[in-house]
């Protein structure tokens, strides 16, 4: 579809744009990290192609964890150490990921115009499988990761897309999306927002 699926200060994605673009990156995820299942780091802040890579990260069977330029850089590098990811998605900020290989917004950019072949939907995530890990405030200590499945990530959606009206009711509103996608509200908007349309 063509209708806006996202919209910041930074740019808007259509449906369209945001499945295409997520299967080129997948799809280059896929080739370059064969052998690896490892979860990729995501960081930035509200940009559309925070969402591209969450997405194409899951496509290509691996889960994402992101982390948003409000974090302190010495947690976001404690979080890094902890995830070990073999390529760290950096959408926004002047973060110094040192040691790791990063992908900054112009060359995820460069990667999704290039990637033309198909995609398989055979690599994406399985319903067992993490979908996402947050980590979290670390009040009583060092930051944990928290893994959510897939199936988790759905049985909240079943419940979400019908809560105070029906999914119908909520296919092409708009969602306001406040909170960092590094916290666990965000999940509520950013998800139930794209399973309603």
């Amino acid at each position: 579809s063509d209708r806006t699926a996202l919209i910041s200060a930074e740019g808007s994605l259509s449906y369209r744009e945001l499945w295409q673009k997520s299967e080129n990156l997948a799809y280059w995820i896929s080739q370059n990290y064969v052998d690896n299942q490892d979860p990729i780091v995501v960081y930035g802040h509200k940009n559309p192609y925070m969402v591209v890579c969450f997405l194409a990260c899951v496509k290509s069977g691996r889960a994402y964890c992101p982390q948003d330029i409000s974090i302190p850089d010495t947690r976001v590098m404690d979080t890094a150490e902890c995830v070990n990811p073999e390529v760290i998605f950096k959408v926004e900020g002047d973060m110094d990921f040192d040691g790791y290989n990063v992908k900054n917004l112009d060359s995820i950019k460069k990667i999704i115009e290039e990637e033309q072949e198909e995609y398989c939907p055979e690599w994406a995530t399985k319903p067992e499988d993490t979908y996402y890990i947050l980590f979290t405030s670390g009040s009583t200590g060092k930051p944990k990761g928290v893994k959510i499945t897939f199936d988790c990530l759905n049985n909240y959606l079943d419940w979400s897309v019908n809560l105070g009206s029906s999914k119908q009711d909520k296919e092409g509103k708009n969602f306001v999306n406040q909170a960092p996608f590094s916290f666990d509200l965000s999940v509520m908007d950013l998800y139930t927002s794209l399973a309603c349309g």
